[in-house]
């Protein structure tokens, strides 16, 4: 089980500090080349080639309205990119895109995965809708199956990686499959899946758990994602903190009526000064 795809932003770190141990993930295989035509929003951008293959495994983009260095990997090269956030700016980094893989094989399994994806689809509430591409006319080109939608939070996609591979030239076996969570975390998830193991991801929604437990036996739990407090919880913590015993004695001594009426008293009489 490994990253497929892994993109974050990271705050508070100088980008070449983050470049040039990125580059080194590559042992000397990886060249940064700049590339100020596709910074998009941003604006600089590098893209990291592979010497020995010519292929783009990642992008690094910052500067300008972006704001913090997004770093953008796919294929291979996401998964040591992830596990180096992960390990070295676990707190400094939040990503929006997060793909997790799980490889297989076996004969029918491809079929077998269908089956059981387009049943706990249909008995989840609300539904979850389920979309195919691919070759289903010939199966001689690969397969596709889509759990979710693209826009949320949590797609779980099924493919058959070895028919695609082959397709390209690319000897691989024909019964090959491919499982794949992918996770656009927002708000609470963002923050908290920097520090989840790879196998816990698959709990980001009671389907793409299930899928991962009927595919492969790996259970793992539901994920709960404590919700952050408000912002106006956070200062009443602090004020009860600091002021909450002595308020305390001074209402139970002259009612919270009085209390309230002093304190009112007390914000006209500091607007007025």
């Amino acid at each position: 089980m490994r990253f497929d795809w892994y993109t974050a932003t990271v705050r508070d770190v100088p980008v070449y500090d983050l470049i040039d141990p990125i580059l080194a993930l590559g042992q000397g295989q990886w060249d940064a080349v700049p590339r100020p035509g596709k910074a998009r929003q941003y604006q600089h951008a590098v893209e990291v080639l592979n010497l020995n293959t010519e292929r783009t495994e990642g992008w690094v983009r910052w500067g300008g309205n972006g704001g913090g260095v997004l770093v953008d990997f796919s294929g291979e090269a996401a998964h040591p990119v992830a596990e180096y956030l992960r390990e070295h700016h676990k707190a400094a980094h939040g990503p929006s895109r997060s793909d997790v893989c799980v490889d297989l094989r076996g004969p029918g399994l491809f079929d077998e995965l269908h089956r059981i994806g387009v049943d706990l689809a249909g008995s989840s509430h609300p539904r979850i809708s389920v979309r195919s591409e691919g070759d289903w006319t010939w199966l001689e080109a690969g397969r596709s199956l889509y759990f979710g939608s693209s826009q949320s939070q949590v797609q779980v996609v099924v493919y058959e990686k070895g028919l695609q591979l082959r397709g390209k030239g690319i000897d691989a076996p024909p019964d090959l499959v491919r499982i794949e969570l992918r996770l656009r975390p927002v708000k609470e998830l963002r923050r908290w899946l920097p520090g989840m193991d790879i196998p816990s991801m698959w709990g980001a929604s009671e389907f793409s758990r299930q899928m991962l437990e009927r595919a492969t036996a790996i259970a793992v739990d539901r994920v709960v994602v404590p919700e952050q407090p408000a912002a106006d919880d956070v200062r009443f913590a602090a004020f009860v903190d600091q002021w909450g015993a002595h308020f305390l004695r001074w209402a139970d001594a002259n009612g919270t009526e009085a209390f309230r009426d002093r304190v009112v008293a007390a914000k006209a009489r500091r607007r007025a000064a």
